[in-house]
């Protein structure tokens, strides 16, 4: 794990302090979660640029959803090791199994 030293302005220090009281979370975990939605933006760019150009290459299909729904259930889902994208750590409820 490691440990990294974050220089914040006096404007930077505030607006984390608000986040900390309002989300009720220490700054650590406010920051942590800053990172992981940069993240997940940056991999969605990603999904959508690939998109994009599969459109402009022609490549790409509109259906119906009636249609989409029907081979839901002949398709077998596909796993496209190249899309991966790290699962989130769960958020402890604080309650007991």
């Amino acid at each position: 794990m490691a440990i990294i030293t974050l220089r914040l302005s006096d404007q930077e220090e505030k607006v984390l302090d608000l986040l900390v009281r309002h989300f009720d979370q220490d700054k650590s975990k406010v920051l942590k979660d800053a990172l992981w939605d940069m993240f997940e933006d940056l991999r969605d760019r990603e999904l959508i640029e690939g998109f994009e150009k599969k459109h402009r290459a022609g490549k790409v299909e509109f259906v119906s959803a009636d249609d989409f729904v029907s081979t839901l259930e002949e398709k077998k889902p596909e796993y496209n090791p190249g899309l991966e994208r790290p699962v989130r750590p769960k958020k402890k409820t604080g309650r007991k199994k």
